[in-house]
Order: C-alpha cells, then structure tokens, then sequence
C-alpha cells in the first residue's frame, strides 16, 4: 500500500505473480522508515515456462 499526499493506491496481483520486494532492510511496522518517490520497491519476476 502506497500513501502520498493525502491519496493512497493499492496494487493487487493474482497468486502467480512471482514479485521481489525491496524492503531496505526493515520488517513491515510502525517503526518503518519512508521510501523516497520514484524509488524501487518491487520486482516483477519474469515467468517461468
């Protein structure tokens, strides 16, 4: 969940959907800190065949 001035997105991706998320090191909280806009967050991976 995304939350920038005063709007908040939500992406929701089916459960074959392969995604690597960047963290930056924390665990999910209240304790967190933002990441900057425009930063990566995620990685789709690429399909298996």
């Amino acid at each position: 969940m995304f939350h920038f001035g005063g709007s908040t997105h939500c992406l929701i991706f089916g459960p074959q959907v392969d995604i690597d998320f960047d963290l930056r090191g924390q665990t999910p909280g209240l304790d967190t800190h933002n990441i900057r806009i425009n930063e990566k967050i995620a990685t789709v991976k690429p399909r298996q065949k």
